[in-house]
């Protein structure tokens, strides 16, 4: 297994929860109820690539954050079953539709709370 495929199945896990959610709006509320305040305020998305493994795919971005005053450019993979399940995408490779939801306010504020929960370490730096 590629390292790329571990990160992968990990993030996988992680967002799994929010797929049980019917909307972005509501894995938004959840997020706000267990992380509080956004800490990783996504200025804009860029969608590089993307892969599939079985049954989960991936995109991998490009992100403009702005994260304890900085401007930082993140890359980083993110599933997107939840993309489908919503209703946002139709197929795993469907990357403008996927960068179009991540430029919308409710885009920006799930990825940033989706980052603020996977990759801890970014408000630290």
């Amino acid at each position: 297994m590629t390292f790329l495929e571990m990160k992968s199945k990990e993030r996988v896990k992680q967002a799994d929860k929010w797929r049980r959610v019917n909307s972005s709006e509501e894995a938004i509320k959840i997020m706000e109820r267990e992380n509080g305040e956004l800490k990783i305020l996504v200025q804009n998305t860029k969608v590089l690539a993307g892969a599939k493994y079985g049954s989960f795919a991936i995109h991998e971005f490009r992100a403009e954050a702005v994260i304890n005053g900085k401007l930082k450019k993140i890359q980083e993979t993110v599933p997107v079953g939840w993309l489908k399940d919503w209703g946002i995408i139709k197929r795993w490779d469907s990357f403008r539709k996927s960068e179009a939801f991540l430029n919308t306010d409710t885009g920006k504020i799930w990825l940033g709370y989706f980052l603020q929960e996977v990759k801890p370490e970014l408000i630290n730096q």
